[in-house]
């Protein structure tokens, strides 16, 4: 009578018990590379996820196919279910044969198994250990652009606002150091030479990514690596729709904080996750507004750009907190840079009271006040007071902090000044705007040297900056080195389109007494005036009608400075009230012998900066001037001592009362003459 084998005994017949075992080995072996390995090759987490899910699911059939077939010299065949002494002699040795060779590859699977896991519990938990270290010690990052992977490449302002925002909230994260987008905008998406460029920007982490948008649909693709060692710290892929990439901006900076083990409060946690428009379409034309505002060039076509952007995207989204912030802070920055008019000012801040009854907490809302404040009101005590608020919620922000430092410059707060630009200088080391700060706030220290490695690190940025040009020669004029200032007026081209600039060079050949050169110039410039906007014309013409004047060419002088004045009034009529635009004034109208007039807008430029003590030596200095045309010789000097009480900003350095033709008739004059003696020792705060 044969037996029927138990079920048991059939499934070690069967070999089902050791095709479980070397499954279960081998498919964990297989989850440990997924986990370790694919993240080096920037492969998503879904993927992985995916890959660990089919190997689990795998072991059942795994063991369905162990019990079906069986490998024998004739193949794979199906197993039939035998008698227990059904079986031939010759299928008993091949299986004794196959079970032999399972148990080899089941003991080499452990072997392989125990030996990772040594390694993991010593030399790979150490080297993991020593990384966990390293970041929880340097949680530095750097946001490269975006690559646009869009079909339609129109789409390119989209990957741009899509990295700006990420930069944005990670900026809001106190525990990271957050390089903004002026400095790491110099680089490309996915540059080959990670570690110099994170050498140059001072972090040990670099996020890159790729934004690829299609209809209604956005794919972000984003991957963290440390920089040193090219290490892939975490990557991750996101499909969504455009009405939910505020999610996937929140959830990358979070991944980010995690990684770099960068620990948040509950009010940052709060931040990253704020949605701040249910628009699409609105904001769409956010994004396009934070663009045009990288790419600022104080141009009226570039301002009147960026605040339509922003206009569009408050009035498809009312609501749009926001955006009416960074409108009120576009409407601001033109009226102080080119329109002073009431109205544009009043624009600002209607926008800004709509920003306050809408997110009042807001970082940004706090920001567009401080800026309110300071260049809208020139109120810096309340200005400061916004930005501190500010840079509370955004902490890694280096523009409220280069603001604040402008802040306490024009307060006289000299060294606290000086800390915050540096402070900020640090996390945007390729902004030029803040190196020429930087530069602004040496020089008036009288830290000559250390004002030019300003300049000379915003030039390494941007070569053509012609701001930092322009102070690279007015440093050494202020320094008294003429022949150094001399070389690098020279190097400045006549066409370049700043009259702020080009003023340094001029001012250059004034010094020099080479009048002629003066004229000529300027006459070659003026023949493209168009490139120029009205304040920089009168300035040009001033400076070419008092060469001609000190030339003695007094009539061709007052043709081009009447011109000049006409502008200035023209400007002043439409409501400028700028007190630079009054000393404008004060100086053409006393060449044209009218000291009346000149004392009049000479005191308006001096009572509209009596609070600024970074700017108020730069309308005592051209006081002196008129007062000197005038005759009043004791009132001029008296003006000058004033100037050289502070810290020397604008005009009275020594250097500059040695060499300037202005001040030839108090030449001998020991009150003036003690003026142009250099106070010892110049530069004794410089660092090495």
């Amino acid at each position: 009578m044969s037996i029927k084998p138990s079920f048991f005994a059939e499934l070690q017949r069967r070999h089902v018990y050791k095709v479980g075992a070397m499954y279960a080995v081998a498919g964990w072996l297989l989850v440990q590379v997924i986990t370790q390995v694919f993240p080096i090759f920037h492969i998503a987490e879904s993927i992985q996820r995916g890959l660990v899910v089919m190997v689990v699911a795998g072991f059942p059939v795994a063991l369905i196919l162990a019990w079906l077939f069986d490998v024998t010299p004739q193949g794979i065949v199906r197993t039939d279910s035998l008698q227990v002494s059904a079986e031939a002699p010759a299928a008993q040795r091949e299986r004794r044969s196959m079970d032999r060779k399972l148990n080899y590859v089941l003991a080499s699977l452990l072997l392989i198994a125990m030996g990772y896991v040594v390694l993991d519990h010593t030399l790979l938990r150490r080297a993991v250990g020593a990384q966990a270290a390293d970041a929880a010690q340097d949680k530095s990052i750097a946001v490269l652009p975006f690559e646009n992977l869009s079909d339609d490449k129109s789409n390119g302002y989209f990957a741009e606002g899509i990295q700006d925002e990420i930069l944005t909230r990670l900026a809001k994260i106190g525990a990271l150091k957050v390089i903004s987008r002026t400095s790491t905008q110099h680089f490309a998406s996915s540059p080959d030479n990670l570690p110099e460029i994170a050498t140059k920007l001072g972090v040990s982490a670099i996020l890159e990514g790729s934004v690829q948008r299609a209809g209604e649909t956005v794919h972000v693709n984003v991957q963290l690596i440390r920089a040193a060692t090219d290490e892939h710290l975490w990557a991750e892929s996101y499909n969504r729709k455009l009405d939910d990439i505020f999610a996937v901006q929140g959830e990358i900076a979070q991944a980010v904080a995690d990684t770099l083990s960068a620990k948040l409060t509950g009010a940052e946690k709060q931040q990253l996750a704020q949605k701040p428009t249910s628009n699409p379409q609105a904001y769409e034309a956010y994004l396009r507004g934070l663009v045009h505002e990288g790419r600022l060039n104080q141009s009226q076509v570039d301002f009147q750009d960026w605040a339509s952007a922003y206009e569009d995207a408050v009035r498809l989204d009312p609501d749009f907190a926001v955006a009416w912030a960074r409108l009120s802070r576009a409407y601001t920055e033109w009226y102080f840079e080119i329109d002073t008019t009431p109205q544009r000012l009043q624009l600002a801040k209607a926008a800004l009271d709509q920003a306050l009854r809408l997110a009042p907490d807001a970082a940004e809302t706090w920001d567009a006040l401080g800026l309110y404040r300071y260049w809208g009101l020139g109120d810096y005590d309340a200005a400061f007071a916004a930005y501190s608020e500010a840079l509370k919620r955004k902490p890694s922000s280096s523009g409220v902090l280069s603001a604040m430092g402008n802040v306490r410059r024009r307060q006289g707060h000299w060294e606290e000044a000086l800390a915050f630009q540096q402070r900020a200088a640090a996390l945007d080391p390729l902004n030029s705007l803040i190196q020429f700060n930087l530069a602004l706030t040496y020089r008036a220290l009288r830290r000559f040297d250390d004002a030019q490695r300003a300049v000379a690190s915003g030039l390494a940025a941007s070569p053509n900056d012609l701001a930092l040009l322009g102070e690279r020669i007015y440093t050494e004029q202020a320094r008294g080195d003429l022949h150094a200032a001399h070389a690098y007026a020279e190097q400045l081209p006549l066409s370049a389109p700043d009259a702020e600039a080009l003023s340094n060079r001029f001012t250059q050949w004034m010094y020099e007494r080479d009048y002629d050169r003066v004229v000529s110039e300027i006459g070659q410039v003026l023949q493209h005036r168009a490139q120029f906007d009205p304040d920089s014309q009168g300035q040009l013409l001033f400076f070419l009608g008092a060469a001609e004047i000190l030339e003695g060419k007094r009539a061709e002088g007052r043709k081009h400075l009447l011109e000049a004045r006409r502008i200035a009034e023209a400007q002043r009529a439409a409501g400028n009230t700028n007190p630079f635009a009054a000393i404008g004034l004060a100086l053409v109208s006393a060449y044209l012998d009218d000291p009346a007039a000149a004392e009049r807008y000479a005191q308006l430029a001096d009572d509209g900066l009596a609070k600024d003590a970074f700017s108020l030596p730069q309308a005592l200095m051209p006081h002196a001037i008129v007062k000197l045309l005038a005759g009043d010789k004791p009132g001029a000097i008296a003006l000058l001592e004033k100037a050289q009480s502070a810290p020397m900003v604008a005009g009275a350095f020594p250097g500059i009362l040695r060499v300037s033709p202005q001040f030839d008739a108090l030449r001998g004059d020991p009150a003036f003459e003690k003026l142009t003696v250099d106070p010892l020792p110049v530069d004794k705060q410089q660092t090495p």
